[in-house]
């Protein structure tokens, strides 16, 4: 999903985009990232469905303590924050 944008001997280097972003600011989960997840929502053409597969393939080999939860969190947000 992220471009590449330089190689270096075997590492590659990355630009992540917004589904990464997002991921990123759920493992934090701190409450100003989840305001700017909303905003990302709001703003660009995200797929949530897509958002939610992608995150739940990542999380549990990226190390992201009570990921589960993390996201049911950013749903419940997400859900009232659409009111």
């Amino acid at each position: 999903m992220s471009d590449i944008i330089r190689t270096v001997g075997k590492v590659k280097l990355y630009i992540l985009n917004w589904y990464d972003i997002i991921i990123t600011k759920i493992a934090r989960s701190e409450e100003r990232d989840i305001e700017d997840i909303l905003k990302i929502l709001k703003t660009q053409n995200i797929d949530f469905k897509k958002l939610k597969n992608r995150y739940y393939n990542v999380a549990p080999v990226s190390l992201i303590a009570d990921f589960k939860m993390k996201f049911k969190y950013l749903e419940y947000k997400r859900y009232f924050d659409k009111r």
